[in-house]
């Protein structure tokens, strides 16, 4: 996904990855104010061509926004980006910055359950990966 101004652009590929096949792939272009209805819109097109339809309470549940502040959900994205990095690196600093992104998008909407998770999942895998680790090798040297 990528981000300029009020615009944002999604480029979404399917791939087949026991056969290393290249299935499908689409380019969205939308104001950032609709980067909610692109997750249904993706959901129901890559459902189509393999012939499946999403249920009702799938549906549902992919049209149901994890927050009406775009601003929040655009500092969700970062800390999404950086606790990948972070759970890559295995870096303190990197748990620490995936955490700082996600207490400022709680801050802004303190309603965002999908930030709290992923802030909670955060600070459990630096707990174990970075504190755990620490004293590992604290007690092997």
């Amino acid at each position: 996904m990528q981000k300029a101004a009020d615009k944002v652009r999604v480029n979404v590929q399917l791939i087949d990855a026991r056969a290393d096949s290249h299935l499908w792939a689409k380019t969205y272009d939308r104001d950032i104010k609709d980067v909610f209805a692109v997750e249904s819109e993706v959901a129901q097109e890559i459902a189509d061509p393999f012939r499946r339809k999403l249920s009702p309470a799938e549906a549902s549940t992919l049209a149901t926004a994890p927050t009406k502040d775009t601003a929040a959900y655009d500092l969700f994205l970062k800390g999404e980006f950086q606790l990948r990095a972070a759970n890559v690196s295995l870096s303190p600093e990197s748990f620490a910055e995936a955490i700082a992104w996600y207490q400022q998008a709680i801050a802004r909407d303190p309603n965002f359950a999908l930030a709290m998770a992923r802030l909670a999942e955060c600070r459990l895998n630096q707990h174990w990966f970075v504190e755990t680790f620490k004293r590992i090798g604290a007690r092997g040297s």
